[in-house]
């Protein structure tokens, strides 16, 4: 397992947390749950009219009147079991909340022994109740809310563990990652290394080669300046001509001038 994978399990790990966090509220919502399972099915009692339907708690009365004005005479209402009133279906309403409850308690219990993370199995129950409480066991709302002050609690006090746990994991993947990156530093300079060798011996060769191109070079422009200095120069040759010329001048004596007759 690598190091980003322990530290994405760290939820099921233990948590370090003083005391029971969020049990007092557990235990209200526990004993909220069955009482409200028990007034359903014993203790409520609703009306019924002459005909056994449930008459709502709601506009009950105005019901009883739109129905007196139909049938022209008074109707009579009667009290009535939950069961009775309204089928099968309330024992959903009765034994969901405190099944849910029962089973979040049980829950509780086995993973502070253990010292695990009970924050999601309080999160999950809460959900659960609220789903009994819109289907209809609106009586199950108190125990619903105490549910939720019990995870609120427990995540309050989980909280700095989990952020100490994540800080830990996070810094083993900080380090882990390190190491990564100094392997691959280590192969890059052992890669760069090996190119500047080949690139080292490839400027020898390249030196060898430019140094007897330039010698060959310097021997083409020593012929060259030869060639050059075997061709005979103009002014060179006028110069020596004049300096010939005053010479012979000098050598030949001057001619005296013939005396009249």
């Amino acid at each position: 397992m690598g190091p980003r994978q322990a530290a994405g399990g760290g939820g099921r790990g233990p948590v370090a947390v003083s005391g029971n966090p969020g049990r007092g509220a557990l235990i209200v919502s526990l004993v909220l749950a069955v009482g409200s399972g028990l007034a359903i099915l014993f203790v409520i009692k609703p009306k019924v009219d002459d005909r056994g339907d449930p008459v709502a708690p709601v506009f009950g009365g105005l019901y009883i009147r739109a129905r007196e004005a139909l049938t022209g005479g008074p109707i009579k209402t009667s009290e009535t079991s939950m069961l009775d009133a309204h089928g099968t279906a309330v024992l959903i309403w009765a034994l969901l909340p405190a099944i849910v409850a029962v089973g979040a308690f049980v829950v509780y219990r086995i993973r502070k022994g253990r010292e695990q993370s009970v924050y999601w199995p309080l999160t999950i129950s809460m959900v659960l109740m609220a789903l009994a409480v819109m289907t209809g066991a609106s009586y199950a709302m108190p125990a619903m809310v105490a549910m939720a002050v019990a995870s609120f609690q427990v995540r309050k006090a989980e909280m700095p563990a989990r952020m100490a746990e994540r800080a830990a994991a996070g810094g083993d993947v900080i380090e882990a990652e390190a190491e990564e990156d100094d392997d691959e530093y280590d192969d890059d300079v052992y890669e760069d290394e090996y190119d500047d060798e080949e690139y080292e011996d490839g400027d020898e060769v390249d030196g060898d080669e430019d140094a007897e191109g330039e010698d060959e070079v310097i021997e083409v422009e020593a012929v060259g300046v030869d060639d050059d200095e075997a061709e005979e120069d103009p002014l060179a040759a006028l110069e020596e001509e004049i300096a010939q010329e005053d010479a012979a001048s000098e050598e030949t004596p001057a001619r005296k001038p013939r005396r009249g007759k």
